[in-house]
């Protein structure tokens, strides 16, 4: 029976152990989020909109894609054109 019993302490000894290890990984994990959260607020976005955020910025990026292929386009089209009038001389 006294084997029961020092395994049960052992046992509980081990629980508190991943207990701790587990509350020192969920205190670093607060701290991270707050330091993020800070970050944030320090670039004028709010943490609770940050899924607005990153909607927006990837509309932005799509539009200023767009435009970089557009530009693209046209200067492929000017070039055709000049090596056009260049193959006529």
């Amino acid at each position: 029976m006294s084997d029961n019993v020092e395994d049960l302490l052992k046992k509980r000894a081990d629980l508190e152990r991943r207990k701790e290890r587990l509350n020192g990984k969920l205190d670093n994990a607060r701290e991270s989020l707050n330091e993020m959260n800070s970050q944030l607020e320090a670039m004028g976005i709010s943490p609770s909109q940050i899924d607005q955020e990153i909607e927006r910025l990837a509309l932005e990026r799509d539009a200023k894609i767009k435009e970089y292929n557009e530009a693209l386009q046209n200067a492929e089209e000017i070039l055709n054109r000049i090596e056009g009038r260049l193959n006529n001389l």
